[in-house]
């Protein structure tokens, strides 16, 4: 998909992402979801999460619509891109209050929130941090993180979210203050303060699809494993201490040759039949694995999500599988995926 920084004009919101916040001043973007992809993305970092929302209110004031999304694809939210004012849920409370709200870990959000928990088949914790124009509520900033990381204090939260509401309201004051003027001021009707009132409220409210915003990417550590060179014409190998030991082999017992290393190798058959239209998932240990977490946990956790996913493909399904796992810091070895979808062949 074309990256671009900002949405050019005549296109619908959702048709493109954009590479990441902005590096300007508060209010030097032109276009509402470029406002707010920077404290989005800081707000996230700063929590250690692995995803982050910003709803804005629809012009009939009667939802929350989802306009921006950080680090997570934007089909796992489907069921939540326009959210009801008045629903049961963390960033509709947050609205209609307009204080923060901060859930730790799923058992906390089960408890206040069931239908949200139920949306995201794996266990995480949220913040919830009100927007503002003008002492007046347009919307809430969503910062999602796994709950298998390192607890945060609440004060820790609080800053972070504090930080985060106070940047989003400096740059959509920006933003509003650059729309047209309004007509000028009519002493006997008040017109001048109306339309005053309507530019904000204009310029703050959204009724088209959500933007993704790609979070920065980690530093990558390199790391050896081993070193292997295969002579393909004499099937010969030479093989460093390293690579023999991922291999299982002994330098002893090692002779060189391919036949020498499936000889032994243990690679046990399991067969099965897959059925048209199953999907196949194949994955290391990276995955489900966690600090801290039993990897049982870390295995039902893919699973839910696996069984439960509403992915219209295989590359929205393994975004959706590995978007938790980019959140947890520490993971002890790397991720990797292969999805696999069988079809019935034609005229079967």
């Amino acid at each position: 998909m074309e990256e671009a920084a900002a949405l050019p004009a005549g296109e619908r919101p959702g048709d493109r992402r954009l590479p990441g916040p902005a590096t300007g001043g508060a209010g030097d973007e032109g276009r509402i979801e470029d406002v707010l992809a920077q404290p989005l993305v800081a707000a996230v970092e700063a929590l250690g999460g692995y995803g982050g929302l910003v709803y804005l209110r629809s012009r009939d004031r009667r939802s929350l619509v989802l306009c921006v999304v950080a680090g997570m694809p934007r089909s796992l939210l489907r069921p939540w891109w326009r959210v009801p004012v008045g629903a049961a849920l963390p960033m509709a409370e947050a609205y209609r209050s307009g204080k923060r709200l901060w859930l730790p870990d799923e058992r906390a959000t089960m408890l206040r929130f069931p239908q949200f928990t139920a949306a995201l088949p794996y266990s995480f914790a949220s913040a919830h941090q009100p927007v503002s124009v003008g002492g007046e509520t347009v919307g809430v900033l969503v910062v999602l993180r796994s709950a298998a990381r390192e607890p945060l204090g609440e004060a820790a939260v609080v800053r972070v979210l504090h930080d985060a509401g106070r940047s989003t309201e400096e740059r959509l004051a920006g933003f509003v203050r650059r729309a047209p003027a309004p007509v000028a001021a009519d002493t006997d009707t008040g017109t001048g303060a109306s339309a005053a009132a309507d530019t904000v409220a204009h310029r703050t409210e959204y009724d088209g699809q959500p933007v993704g915003v790609r979070l920065p990417s980690p530093p990558a550590h390199p790391l050896r494993l081993g070193m292997v060179e295969w002579d393909l014409d004499n099937d010969r190998w030479w093989a460093d201490d390293e690579a023999l030991a991922l291999l299982g082999l002994a330098r002893e017992d090692f002779d060189g040759t391919t036949a020498g290393v499936e000889a032994n190798a243990l690679y046990p058959v399991t067969a099965f039949t897959l059925a048209p239209g199953s999907v196949l998932a194949l994955y290391t240990d990276g995955l489900v694995e966690q600090p801290g977490s039993d990897i049982g946990t870390g295995i039902e956790a893919v699973r839910r999500a696996f069984a439960h996913s509403g992915a219209d493909s295989v590359e929205e399904l393994a975004d959706q599988l590995v978007g938790p796992a980019r959140g947890v810091e520490d993971r002890p070895d790397d991720v990797a995926l292969l999805l696999t979808a069988y079809r019935r062949a034609p005229g079967a």
